[in-house]
């Protein structure tokens, strides 16, 4: 999909999309006196598509790496994604990744910090008895967890928000599962357009992430901040990322620690931390932060040349 800076998009399916994609980019980048940037942030998941792209355009590559892009595959499948991963590191100049943890993967790369473009909401009248999670509902998600919290708090309502993932059968039946608490209400699919109005009456966004494991160790939730800017408080289990974030995020490490958090949120708005408006960052200004490393990248590059030339 290309979007252009009037939010007007253009959606290149199938190979004759991608041949059309190429053509305009390479027709764009011809007139354009600046580098052209092209930021690689498919995540290995297609390989060939993204090595056609990188090898037809000109420009300065980024390979944006969002999670351990290896995730819990095994075998060849676990093998063919590491090859693929390596290739476009060497493929790609710059590296970049989302969550400070990856820094111990790629301890080349900058490290982008997420963001989100929803405007900042600070509302007194909102539901802070119960809870509401927006999730790709996947092996990431703790269903023993939020089982716990509804059976010990059942006049409290959770709502989950989302997909299951790939359409895993095993994850429906454990949804299914969950949803039979007459208290957890399972309001189907969104999309990002309606994220607005779906937070908007809530004022507890719940990240129930399972712990201690490689699947949560590296990521760096947009949720985190879709919450943070919709003016609620965030009640994350404690992954290293909301540990990173505890200035403005209630950690808790059991369902009982979650059902006092929610207490004492709905009855003592001194306990609540989402008051800094100045800690929300905008994607404009995660450009200008990407900007600056491209600038930082191109005079580095520029420096090593001139030494080794001199050499």
């Amino acid at each position: 999909m290309l979007t252009r800076p009037d939010g007007e998009r253009t959606e290149f399916s199938s190979i004759s999309g991608l041949v059309r994609l190429i053509s305009l980019l390479r027709a764009y980048s011809k007139t354009c006196k600046s580098p052209v940037i092209c930021v690689e942030t498919t995540g290995c998941c297609v390989p060939v598509r993204s090595m056609l792209l990188i090898a037809s355009l000109r420009g300065l590559w980024c390979f944006d790496v969002f999670d351990n892009l290896l995730y819990d595959l095994r075998g060849l499948h676990r093998l063919k994604r590491w090859l693929d991963i390596n290739l476009l590191t060497w493929l790609c100049p710059i590296k970049i990744v989302l969550s400070r943890e990856l820094l111990r993967i790629m301890p080349n790369a900058y490290h982008l910090d997420n963001a989100v473009d929803i405007r900042r909401e600070d509302r007194v009248e909102r539901n802070f008895s119960d809870l509401m999670t927006l999730f790709s509902i996947d092996v990431r998600f703790d269903f023993e967890l939020v089982k716990e919290v509804a059976a010990s708090a059942p006049q409290r309502k959770i709502y989950l928000y989302g997909r299951v993932a790939n359409g895993n059968q095993k994850i429906k039946f454990r949804l299914e599962e969950l949803c039979a608490y007459s208290n957890v209400i399972y309001r189907g699919e969104y999309v990002p357009d309606d994220v607005d109005a779906i937070l908007a009456p809530f004022g507890i966004g719940f990240a129930p992430y399972v712990t201690n494991s490689f699947m949560t160790e590296f990521i760096n939730p947009d949720k985190y901040y879709l919450y943070l800017q919709s003016g609620m408080e965030v009640i994350s289990t404690d992954i290293p990322q909301a540990r990173r974030m505890d200035d403005r995020i209630h950690i808790a490490r059991s369902a009982g620690e979650i059902v006092e958090m929610v207490t004492r949120i709905e009855s003592d708005p001194t306990y609540r931390k989402n008051k800094d408006v100045t800690q929300n960052p905008s994607w404009d200004q995660r450009a200008e932060e990407l900007i600056e490393i491209v600038q930082s990248h191109i005079i580095s590059h520029r420096i090593g040349s001139k030494r080794s030339t001199q050499l």
